[in-house]
């Protein structure tokens, strides 16, 4: 209303426009077209959609534990992880909410032994992941956004180093048996994460899956 009474704008079509006036893609470029005198057709609401690329690496922290009739203490690892991928905005500008597509490679090692039972189990894993998912800004400033959120991640494994020693035999010596136990070479997992995105470009954050 100020923009029209400042370019000396006041027909009927205008005030009865402004009047109704809510804020809404449509009767913005409603409100637009009577204040310009043109039509409402020939305007276009401008893509609020956005897309952006990330790369990084981290800390993968991996734990294995044994339950039931299994002796093997708990083991952990620490390896690097690769990830990639790409973040998709509802609204490019505020950036509040974004649905994830991230790709990752990671490795971590296992060996348990038992000492009173002279055993030992061995495995190295290599697992690349497809995660789809969704994060909300909590905290959502110009130069600092605080986020969290989580989704599934599925994951494609090999082992090249996979073995269980025990004892056996007659004379009870170790036998080693390669390629044992069988592991599951696809998993499904879910995700959580929350950090910090620094100036649009450097995010941290840790998670737990």
């Amino acid at each position: 209303l100020y923009i029209a009474q400042k370019n000396y704008i006041s027909n009927t079509r205008v005030q009865a426009t402004l009047s109704q006036l809510q804020y809404t893609d449509n009767d913005m470029l409603k409100a637009a077209a009577a204040i310009n005198g043109s039509d409402p057709s020939q305007s276009r609401s401008r893509s609020q959609f956005g897309a952006r690329f990330f790369a990084g690496a981290g800390v993968n922290y991996n734990g294995m534990s044994f339950s039931g009739d299994i002796v093997f203490p708990n083991s952990y690892s620490v390896f690097p992880k690769l990830a990639a991928g790409i973040d998709m905005f509802t609204n490019k500008n505020v950036q509040s909410l974004f649905i994830r597509i991230e790709i990752g490679v990671a490795e971590d090692q296992h060996d348990s032994k038992n000492s009173y039972e002279r055993s030992e189990l061995k495995v190295q894993q290599f697992t690349a992941s497809i995660a789809p998912q969704i994060y909300y800004n909590l905290y959502n400033g110009p130069k600092l956004k605080v986020f969290a959120g989580g989704g599934i991640s599925l994951n494609f494994s090999t082992y090249p180093t996979r073995y269980y020693i025990t004892l056996g035999g007659i004379d009870v010596t170790p036998i080693k048996q390669n390629n044992f136990p069988d592991y599951d070479k696809f998993w499904e997992s879910v995700i959580l994460k929350a950090g910090v995105t620094i100036n649009n470009r450097i995010q941290v954050y840790a998670g737990y899956v």
